[in-house]
């Protein structure tokens, strides 16, 4: 881990606490509120976001932090879910009222989690500038995804317009 990111991440452990939240409905409303205050769009699918939610809820397999301030509000959380071998980061939300360190010392808590379970951590998908640049803080190491879509040609058309969107306004 750099030095910088465990800085942010011990100013963070001084300021929050985490807990863990039980309600797979409380994390979709933070999620949703949060977005609503920045004004952005809501890119996750959140009807497959509760089947998931449930699915692993269900099977023991998932954990949602919450990073709560000193008013005991939650300012950020994440959720990860995990099969026999890996821990997988799948989405996170975050207040405007989140100081710096909060994402990151809920990253270092489900990492340690991962961890003393004997699993490996995944990072999930970078897909902002500053993903990669807070992962990078962890000495993540950055491995290409490739995914498969079937789509018409209208379909392929948009794909790739995101694509380029995306590329254009978030990466390096």
């Amino acid at each position: 881990m750099r030095d910088k990111t465990r800085n942010v991440i011990r100013r963070a452990e001084k300021q929050l606490h985490i807990t863990e939240l039980d309600d797979p409905e409380e994390f979709i409303r933070l999620h949703e509120g949060n977005l609503a205050m920045k004004g952005e769009r809501n890119l996750l699918d959140l009807g497959a976001c509760r089947r998931v939610l449930r699915a692993t809820l269900e099977r023991k397999r998932r954990r949602i932090l919450a990073a709560r301030d000193a008013k005991n509000e939650i300012v950020a959380a994440n959720f990860c879910a995990w099969d026999a071998r890996t821990s997988f980061y799948i989405t996170c939300t975050r207040s405007a009222m989140a100081r710096n360190g909060a994402s990151g010392l809920l990253l270092w808590e489900a990492t340690k989690q991962a961890a003393g379970n004997g699993l490996t951590f995944d990072f999930a998908g970078t897909g902002t500038h500053r993903s990669i640049l807070l992962y990078a803080g962890f000495g993540a190491t950055i491995h290409p995804r490739y995914v498969a879509v079937r789509a018409t040609g209208m379909g392929r058309l948009l794909s790739e317009l995101r694509s380029l969107f995306v590329q254009e306004h978030f990466l390096f």
